[in-house]
C-alpha cells in the first residue's frame, strides 16, 4: 500500500475526534438546562444551529482543509484546529482555536500567511436560552430559540427564523434573511442587504449604506428606523395603528397607507397618524428613501 493510500484509509480517534483522509470530525454533547447560556466564537466555515427538547447541547463539527494547498499542508491545517467546548454551571462556551495553524505550502512564501482549515458546525441546543454568537466569514443559519439573543456577524450570510425575546443583530458586510422574529429587536446593518418577513414587536433598525425590505411587520411598541445612504421598504400588517415621526436630510419618506399628516415647519419632516395613531415610529432618513405600505 503506498503512502497516500495508507493515509486515506487511516482513522485516528483522539478525544472524540476522528480523521479520515483530508477531513476530521468532532462530536461532543454536554448538559445545559433551558434558560442557560450558549456562546459560539468561530470563523471560516459555516454554522447550523437549531433547537430541540433535550437539556443538552450537541456539537458536531466537520473540519476540512484549506483550498489551493498541497495534501500535506491541508492535513497540517486540519490537525491544528482545536474545538474547545467548555461547560460550567448554566453555561456552555464553544470556540474554534486555530492558534497552531501552520505556515506551509505556497502560503509560506506569501507574507507568512497561515493555512486555515474550515470548520462546519451543526449544533442543537434547548429552545429557551441566552445565545451569543460571534461569527466571521461563516454563513450561519439558526432557528427556534427564545430568550436573550445576540448575533455579531461579519462578512457572512445570516438566516434567522422563529426567534423571540430580546434580539440584537449586528451584521457587517453580509446578507440578512429573517423570518418570524418577535419581541424587542435591535438590528444594525452596515454595508449589507436585509430581507425581513413577519416581525412582531418593537424594532430599532439602524442601516448604513444598506437596502432593507421588511414585509408583514407588526409594531406594538415604540420603534425607530435610521437609514443612511440606502433604501427601506416597509410593509405593515393590515390594520396597523401607528404614529409616524418622519425626519429627512436629503432623503425622502413616502407612504401608500392612508394617514393624517401634519407637516413640521421647523425642519424637513412630518408627523402622521395611521389608523388613528398608536405606537410611535421614528424614521430618520439621510440621503435615503423610505417607502411605507400596507399588506
Amino acid at each position: 500500500m503506498n503512502r497516500m493510500a495508507g493515509l486515506a484509509a487511516l482513522v485516528l480517534a483522539l478525544g472524540g475526534t476522528a480523521v479520515v483522509a483530508q477531513e476530521r470530525t468532532f462530536e461532543e454533547t454536554v448538559a445545559l438546562e433551558p434558560g442557560g447560556r450558549l456562546s459560539l466564537d468561530t470563523s471560516r466555515g459555516s454554522v447550523a444551529l437549531t433547537s430541540w427538547d433535550r437539556s443538552a447541547v450537541e456539537v458536531r463539527a466537520r473540519i476540512t482543509g484549506p483550498s489551493q494547498v498541497n495534501d500535506g499542508c491541508a492535513r497540517e491545517a486540519i490537525e491544528a484546529v482545536a474545538i474547545d467546548v467548555r461547560r460550567r454551571e448554566g453555561v456552555v462556551d464553544i470556540r474554534t482555536d486555530r492558534s497552531e495553524a501552520p505556515r506551509c505550502g505556497w502560503l509560506s512564501v506569501l507574507g507568512q500567511q497561515r493555512a486555515l482549515a474550515r470548520v462546519h458546525y451543526e449544533i442543537r441546543a434547548p429552545r429557551e436560552l441566552e445565545l451569543d454568537l460571534d461569527i466571521n466569514r461563516a454563513d450561519t443559519a439558526l432557528a427556534g430559540f427564545s430568550g436573550r439573543i445576540r448575533l455579531e456577524v461579519n462578512r457572512s450570510r445570516l438566516e434567522a427564523a422563529d426567534l423571540a425575546g430580546t434580539i440584537r443583530i449586528d451584521l457587517n458586510r453580509g446578507q440578512l434573511e429573517a423570518q418570524g422574529l418577535g419581541g424587542t429587536m435591535r438590528i444594525d446593518l452596515n454595508r449589507s442587504r436585509g430581507d425581513l418577513t413577519a416581525l412582531q414587536g418593537s424594532i430599532h433598525l439602524d442601516a448604513n449604506r444598506t437596502d432593507v425590505t421588511l414585509r408583514g411587520v407588526g409594531i406594538d411598541d415604540d420603534s425607530r428606523l435610521e437609514i443612511n445612504r440606502g433604501d427601506i421598504h416597509l410593509e405593515l400588517v393590515d390594520g396597523q395603528a401607528l404614529t409616524v415621526d418622519g425626519r429627512t436630510r436629503r432623503g425622502d419618506i413616502t407612504s401608500d397607507v392612508p394617514a393624517t399628516v401634519r407637516q413640521r415647519s421647523d425642519e424637513q419632516g412630518y408627523e402622521a397618524t395611521i389608523n388613528g395613531g398608536g405606537p410611535r415610529l421614528r424614521i430618520d432618513a439621510n440621503r435615503s428613501r423610505v417607502r411605507l405600505r400596507s399588506s
